[in-house]
């Protein structure tokens, strides 16, 4: 279906709608940081667009031959901030103050219009661990009949 109707939630570093390849594509969304890069510098959103475009994607340039192509291309993108690039000076206040951030982020997206919620996302850190929080968000977002997907990493 191209994505058609559907909404993905991407919670990530942001997305930026202005990108050629997602024009169009990006709804108002929802920033759990609150601090942190913000629009135009360079470490920010850059791996949440990129998710966004494989996702998204509809490609630019003349008959939109240029770009990224996503799985998706109809697909409306629903940006949710949940923590910052590992560029970002404020990333370790991010991760001692924000810790919360991405099981909010799944509830959010879950009660704004969210079909598909999308985590590529992860944490090397040593605050990363099972949290019941996110467990309960999770399980909230599926009751509520939406499909989570998350990555298994790059490695």
């Amino acid at each position: 279906t191209k994505g058609r109707d559907i909404t993905v939630a991407v919670l990530d570093t942001g997305v930026d709608g202005s990108h050629p390849d997602l024009v169009g594509q990006v709804l108002p969304g929802k920033d759990l940081v609150g601090f942190g890069a913000g629009r135009g510098d360079s470490s920010w959103a850059l791996h949440g667009t990129a998710m966004a475009g494989i996702i998204a994607g509809r490609g630019s340039g003349p008959d939109r031959a240029d770009g990224i192509l996503g799985i998706a291309p109809e697909a409306r993108i629903l940006p949710v901030r949940v923590i910052l690039e590992s560029k970002d000076p404020a990333r370790a206040k991010a991760r001692k103050t924000r810790g919360t951030a991405l099981a909010q982020g799944i509830r959010w997206a879950a009660d704004n219009g969210a079909d598909v919620i999308n985590l590529s996302l992860g944490d090397d850190s040593e605050s990363a661990h099972p949290d019941p929080g996110e467990d309960s968000a999770i399980q909230y977002a599926l009751s509520k009949g939406i499909s989570v997907v998350a990555s298994a990493g790059n490695g």
